[in-house]
């Protein structure tokens, strides 16, 4: 894969995933995107991402790992929130317990998480950066 085609491969992704979530905004509602919408946005856009930077980067002879690195907790934490909101609405009353406990941790993390999706976004764009700037 060249760096031009990466490059419009990467800008085609990221047009897709702003398709996808306006479609899921509008078909799912402003309340249902919340839930569901961001994190299914978040994972297709990552997978698609991944597989472009996968091929780019052992097209150069660049080590994979740091695509692993950046992706698995921006997948883990989409597939968490939708995971999450599918048991606690489908659950039912058994469920519940799962709102409480999320409301606990989310106490103690709540800081991190946009700390966290920071240092995630950084590491995309470095990633990307890297992809197209070797040769």
């Amino acid at each position: 894969m060249t760096a031009s085609s990466f490059v419009m491969a990467t800008g085609l992704s990221i047009a897709a995933a702003a398709l996808l979530g306006l479609a899921l905004l509008i078909g799912l509602g402003e309340r249902w995107f919340e839930f569901y919408g961001a994190a299914i946005t978040l994972v297709t856009f990552t997978v698609l991402l991944s597989v472009l930077l996968w091929r780019r980067f052992g097209a150069v002879g660049l080590s994979r790992w740091p695509i692993l690195g950046v992706a698995a907790p921006a997948i883990l934490a989409g597939l968490v929130q939708a995971g999450f909101w599918l048991a606690y609405f489908e659950g039912g009353p058994a469920f519940a317990g799962l709102g409480i406990a999320r409301g606990m941790v989310l106490d103690w993390i709540e800081l991190l998480v946009p700390l966290l999706a920071v240092g995630i976004a950084c590491g995309a764009a470095a990633l990307i950066a890297r992809g197209v700037l070797t040769r």
